[in-house]
This record gives C-alpha cells, sequence and structure tokens, in this order.
C-alpha cells in the first residue's frame, strides 16, 4: 500500500494513523493477530508479519521502484494533494496531475489495483479535478450538507455547528471548504437568511 500526500510529512502522518491501528488496537489485532514486526516497523514505511509493505509518499516523490519482493504496489491512497498555493499555479497542478497518471498510477502492475484519491475539490484548477475528468473514473462527492441543508453525518455534526461555522468563516470559504464548491471571490452574492 502506498499513502500519498501533498508532502511526506503529511502522508507520514496519514500511514503513522494506520500503523497505529495495525499495532494497538485490540479488536484488530484479536481477528486478525499481531501485525507489528519487529525491525521492520519505522516511520514511513513499514512491513508487517504477514508481509504486507506499507509506504507513504509526498507528491511529486519517486514511486518506481516500489516493490516488496516481486510484489508492486497494489492499493494506492491519495489523501489531500491540492494545496491553496499549488492550486493558484495551473503549470504546477499540471505538472502534478501529470506525475499521478503516470509514475505513482504506473507503479502498479499494469494498473491492477486499487487507486483511491481524497479531498475536498478546493479548486477547479486542482489535481482532483483533473483526475475526475479522466475516462474511467468513478467519483462521489459528500457535501457536509445534503440537498435538504441538512448535514450528512448529523452523528458528527449538528446544524447549528454548521451554521455558526459557515458564518464564521463566509460563503465562499464555506463552500470551498465543505461543499466541493471552490467560488471565485467577487463571483457570489452575499447570502442572505
Amino acid at each position: 500500500m502506498v499513502v500519498v500526500s501533498k508532502s511526506e510529512d503529511a502522508a507520514d502522518r496519514l500511514l503513522a494513523d494506520l500503523q497505529r491501528q495495525l499495532a494497538y488496537n485490540e479488536l484488530y489485532i484479536h481477528d486478525f493477530g499481531t501485525q507489528m514486526k519487529s525491525g521492520n516497523w519505522s516511520e514511513g514505511e513499514f512491513l508487517t508479519t504477514d508481509d504486507c509493505y506499507f509506504v507513504s509518499l509526498g507528491r511529486g516523490q519517486s514511486p518506481r521502484g516500489l516493490k516488496n519482493n516481486s510484489h508492486r504496489p497494489d492499493y494506492i491512497v491519495i489523501d489531500d494533494i491540492d494545496d491553496d498555493a499549488m492550486c493558484r499555479n495551473p503549470q504546477r497542478v499540471s505538472e502534478a496531475a501529470e506525475w499521478v497518471l503516470s509514475a505513482l498510477f504506473g507503479t502498479m502492475e499494469a494498473g491492477r489495483g486499487r487507486f483511491i484519491m481524497v479531498g475536498n475539490l478546493i479548486s477547479k484548477t486542482s489535481v482532483l479535478a483533473s483526475v475526475m475528468e479522466r475516462p474511467g473514473v468513478f467519483h462521489t462527492q459528500v457535501n457536509i450538507l445534503d440537498s435538504d441543508g441538512l448535514p450528512t453525518w448529523k452523528e458528527n455534526y449538528k446544524l447549528s455547528e454548521i451554521r455558526e461555522m459557515r458564518s464564521m468563516m463566509g460563503e465562499r470559504n464555506f463552500e470551498k471548504e465543505y461543499m466541493n464548491n471552490p467560488l471565485v471571490e467577487g463571483a457570489i452574492f452575499e447570502q442572505r437568511d
């Protein structure tokens, strides 16, 4: 498994969450056994007792040659590869999207495996937007509010909290961060209740 984010540090943090679950989640250990393998359990990459290899990469780092023995990656997860600064530069976005679709996707054996990309659509000029447009790509969008204006994750968010947050952030920022609707500044009217 390869975990990718906008930087190596961000990818390491994501992988560390998974690593902690494999090492200390008692329910997982009960069902699947101890996964922590002595000597091969470090930050940024590790090998489990059942010989599964996990590695983290930052955007643009070379994935070429990644393998565990003769096995190439068969599960790649990209989480929050976009950032505001990059999205303001179409050339950087284009280069990052090209890296995702060539070097990163190409590290899987003939494209075999699962390739998942997660993130908010913070810009219409983003790596996520570029990949979503590709043929054969399935994508789903989950906003903080559903079409009736109610929280999509009602177990976690109260409508009153979302309204307060929306008021504090401003409509344009709220639409970008929580509704997957990046708006260009000055392109919307002020919201009225």
